[in-house]
């Protein structure tokens, strides 16, 4: 068994760095992973240093068949609509607040949840279905939960009608059109 430890980033003998992952990632290299409120500050302090969102995969490597990441992700990013094609997923709230959309395949809103901590703690999104969240504070950190492997865009399906370029014009009216067709800008 490996050594039972705290993560920290700066300790290579801790996790390793995905530096092919679309956001920071970093996999834990301990049989026992703990995550506590130092690990946090490491995170945050990283994803406003890169003005990126960072994520800590407790488990060690892509191709494990179950995956439990916590994320921060930073209010001014954006995940485009997606659906995961043979996986489901579970999104835990731990600090912060994030909305969740779900939509038909016609790019309809069917259901919209804001996970606080206070009213609403855990959602789960079955595979096939269209879904995107949305930081509502400076930062979210939430617990994902979904199965293995990661096989890249294999993995997931985009919609046409959702912008994909964070860049892009329309992102922005995408995202403010949602946030304040539910009061939440």
């Amino acid at each position: 068994m490996k050594d039972i430890s705290y993560i920290s980033f700066s300790d290579p003998s801790t996790c390793w760095e995905d530096k092919d992952a679309r956001s920071i990632a970093y996999f834990s290299l301990n049989d026992v992973t703990r995550i506590d409120v130092k690990l946090f500050d490491e995170l945050k302090n990283i994803a406003f240093e890169k003005n990126k969102n960072v994520r800590i995969c407790m488990h060690h490597e892509p191709s494990d068949l179950l995956h439990d990441s916590v994320i921060i992700e930073c209010r001014d990013s954006y995940y485009p609509p997606k659906k995961y094609i043979n996986k489901s997923q579970s999104f835990h709230i731990i600090d912060g607040s994030v909305a969740m959309f779900i939509f038909n395949d016609n790019g309809e809103v069917i259901d919209c949840c804001v996970l606080d901590g206070k009213n609403c703690f855990v959602y789960r999104v079955e595979k096939n279905v269209y879904h995107t969240a949305i930081a509502l504070t400076d930062y979210v950190i939430y617990h994902e939960t979904t199965s293995g492997p990661y096989i890249g865009h294999d993995d997931r399906s985009f919609p046409s009608w959702g912008p994909q370029d964070i860049n892009a014009p329309n992102y922005l009216e995408f995202k403010n059109n949602l946030l304040k067709s539910y009061d939440l800008l």
